[in-house]
């Protein structure tokens, strides 16, 4: 079973966090049936090649399961190429088929407990693969999947399908609680494509389109982070199909150091087992790249990365039929001239379907950029099939497609629906959204206008030059969307109310109101940022015809020259927060705050914070040493034991080591025969406890007398950072 979270950050807070990554985790089913069913371990190379397709410094663990639990990789991130090649090396050593049974409650509550310890934000998404029924009932694997349910995280569901095995209702009843998909798979070999669209999917890495056939070439444009491609053998032909030479404008590529992985090693004596090999390039120039390959290849798959992140808008859970949703997805662009650029090239087509296969809107949407993000968006009044089953609510599958040229990234949401009682009756009522527009002394601003309707109508807008508003009359159609520009030169603060005439609305419908405010700003542009007190005030400067407006506080995502984000959060009194894990590397992280006060347009402050390495806090108690002659007796090994708290500080491991303790005339105590040292758990959580235990066996020609040495506590963290502890220590014989 594999199950994949990939899991960046979308706990919207005024759309702040759009941008954020998460992390990955895969659980994978290491049951003996595994090898019947796919005995060519494509499995192996599906886990492998989702982890090929991850970004440097992107979050990840893997964790296997058959009768009981396996740590096969704890919490990770990979910094280069080297680090996946060692990581391939390592699984392929690790991950065998040999469990006893398939516990699905054991991997979901294993999957659960390490999602709490990340803090993975609502929206992380997991897949769960299996190629075996449960061994545990219905209902407990119903309450298993209940901390998914309630912390938002979304369990896709694939299953390899041994021939002529029914389907059991239990895999695809954990995706249906959670908003994810299921899938149903009969070849091994289709994992490999399987996890690549999957991976590419939650690590926003656009692919080929899946019509595209052509491998001469492939256009790689500006601001690509990863270019990676995955080759497949021709069994048909016997022929490797391995890519031999990569070209970039004619030029060849060294590729001595991009080979992220290939299976089976050369030379290895799995040669007539599957042949898959990654190749992997860490910021491609833009150019024509051209592959040749050592004969043909069964499949080919390509994707490019980009530095952005793309989340799908939050859709609540459940909808009334008749309500309108905004489908569509958020791209964290990086600049706001980037976003503009994207706007004008990115193409994204949202396709609504039923469980049942029927599809209920296939639409492009209309892209719109703010400040350093894109936004794609197509409102949708939801509305049922007229002969629908009504006593029940319907599950509803979105899918987003995102195309740059060739380049296609597929995002997936879901949401269910509430039938009305009787079947929608269309009107003819348009329904207006009101407008506000911010705007700064002698500048302009932009604005959203949604318009919906039963039935497309056209209209006017007009808006009368007022107190420094001007406007060019503009046609739109309904129902739509709009993008209004207004340019704004009042001669003082405050706020101003123009009017807005809508020519053609049906009588009865409320006229949508357009504001613009300006006011003084008299803080800083920059902010060199410490946890507390900012300088930034409470309250904006007042100004004539506008009160002091309070200040609401907000969010921003720094990043670090490596890309690894983290969040600086200000509080209404200006009070900063720095909101970063445990694991977050040192260095300097900096981006932009949009202040806001009361009703008045976001101000731009740029900050800079300067992060340390978070250290290790343990609390140790006091070694229980045992006493009295009894305890001391030759021939018998005698346990010192200490406990501690681990209070903070990031995850990593714990080891022990001893030095020889040496009592009267120089007699000694060895660890390679009288002492040895062991550490419960070895890999230790904030919040846990540890056990350290110093075992001691007293030779028959020990002399008794007091014995002098010390043990050495080492700590390595997710973070890098390495403490060690000596403790100096008295051992007496009697």
């Amino acid at each position: 079973m594999l199950v994949r979270v990939l899991i960046a950050l979308c706990a919207l807070c005024g759309g702040l966090f759009a941008g954020e990554d998460r992390p990955l985790l895969l659980i994978v089913d290491q049951s003996a049936s595994m090898r019947s069913n796919d005995p060519r371990r494509f499995a192996v190379d599906a886990v492998q090649l989702a982890i090929a397709i991850l970004r440097h410094h992107k979050q990840f663990a893997i964790v296997g399961f058959a009768h009981r639990v396996n740590e096969l990789v704890p919490w990770s991130a990979i910094s280069d190429n080297a680090q996946r090649a060692q990581l391939r090396d390592g699984l392929d050593r690790r991950l065998t088929f040999d469990g006893r049974s398939t516990l699905y409650v054991q991997a979901l509550n294993r999957a659960a407990e390490l999602l709490l310890a990340r803090r993975a934000p609502p929206g992380t998404r997991i897949v769960f693969f299996t190629d075996g029924a449960p061994d545990d009932s219905a209902e407990d694997i119903r309450v298993a999947t209940q901390p998914f349910v309630s912390n938002g995280w979304v369990v896709d569901t694939v299953r390899l399908k041994a021939k002529d095995d029914p389907i059991g209702p239990e895999l695809a009843s954990i995706s249906e609680a959670t908003r994810g998909r299921h899938a149903e798979i009969s070849d091994a070999a289709a994992l490999i494509e399987r996890f690549i669209d999957l991976a590419a999917a939650d690590n926003d890495a656009f692919i080929l389109d899946g019509a595209q056939r052509d491998w001469a070439a492939v256009t790689v444009p500006l601001g690509a982070s990863q270019l990676l491609y995955v080759v497949a053998r021709n069994e048909a032909r016997r022929q490797r199909g391995s890519l031999t030479a990569l070209y970039r404008d004619d030029q060849a590529l060294d590729l001595a150091e991009q080979r992220v992985y290939r299976y089976p090693l050369p030379g290895s004596r799995q040669a007539e087992q599957a042949n898959v090999e990654a190749l992997l390039l860490d910021r491609p120039e833009a150019g024509v790249y051209r592959p040749a390959f050592d004969g043909v290849p069964t499949r080919v798959f390509v994707s490019l990365s980009f530095a952005w992140r793309v989340n799908t808008l939050p859709i609540p859970a459940i909808v009334d039929e008749g309500q309108t949703v905004r489908l569509g997805v958020q791209v964290a662009a990086g600049s706001p001239e980037e976003a503009e650029r994207l706007v004008r090239s990115l193409n994204t087509h949202v396709k609504v379907d039923m469980s049942d296969g029927s599809s209920l809107l296939a639409a492009p949407a209309v892209a719109r950029a703010v400040d350093s993000q894109v936004v794609c968006e197509l409102p949708w009044r939801v509305r049922l099939p007229d002969a629908i089953d009504r006593s029940r609510s319907h599950p509803l599958q979105v899918s987003y497609r995102l195309a740059i040229g060739q380049w296609v990234l597929h995002k997936y949401d879901a949401f269910s629906v509430r039938p009305a009682a009787q079947p929608l009756r269309a009107t003819a009522a348009w329904n207006p959204a009101s407008l506000t527009l911010a705007a700064w002394v002698g500048g302009s601003a932009e604005g959203q206008l949604r318009l919906a309707a039963d039935s497309p109508r056209e209209g006017r807008w007009l808006l009368a030059a007022d107190r420094g508003f001007s406007f060019a009359p503009a046609s739109v159609a309904v129902p739509g969307e709009h993008t209004l520009t207004v340019r704004f030169a009042p001669t003082s603060p405050g706020a101003h109310a123009p009017t807005i005439t809508l020519q053609g609305a049906p009588d009865g419908v409320a006229t949508p109101s357009l504001i613009g405010h300006a006011y003084p700003w008299q803080g800083r542009d920059s902010l060199v940022l410490v946890p507390g007190p900012t300088g930034i005030p409470d309250w904006s400067p007042g100004a004539p015809g506008l009160p002091p407006q309070p200040f609401a506080g907000g969010d921003a995502i720094l990043r670090s020259d490596s890309g690894v984000q983290l969040i600086a959060r200000v509080a209404s009194d200006g009070t900063a927060t720095i909101l970063s894990d445990a694991v977050t590397p040192a260095g300097t992280y900096s981006g932009v705050m949009h202040l806001r006060f009361g009703t008045l347009p976001p101000r731009p402050l740029q900050l800079t914070y300067v992060h340390q390495a978070a250290k290790p806090t343990f609390a140790w108690s006091e070694p229980a040493v045992p006493s009295g002659r009894e305890a001391w007796l030759p021939g018998r090994w005698t346990p010192i034991v200490q406990e501690a708290a681990f209070q903070a500080g990031p995850p990593g491991r714990i080891s022990v080591a001893l030095s020889d303790f040496v009592g009267p005339e120089d007699e000694r105590l060895t660890v390679a025969y009288d002492l040895r040292a062991t550490v419960q758990p070895e890999r230790i959580l904030p919040g846990q406890r540890l056990r350290l235990e110093l075992a001691v066996y007293r030779g028959r020609k020990a002399l008794p007398g007091t014995y002098r040495g010390s043990y050495t506590v080492t700590f390595t963290g997710d973070n890098g950072v390495q403490e060690s502890w000596t403790v100096p220590m008295t051992i007496e014989l009697p």
